[in-house]
């Protein structure tokens, strides 16, 4: 759960509000193992 949480955070920080970036992947929809 706290790996879950913890992916999350890094995804609000590393994406853009405005939506995915432009030279990086979407981290919202990228699979993390």
């Amino acid at each position: 759960m706290f790996r879950k949480l913890l992916v999350a955070l890094v995804s609000f920080f590393t994406r853009p509000f405005d939506g995915p970036p432009v030279n990086e992947p979407p981290y919202n929809v990228t699979p993390v193992a």
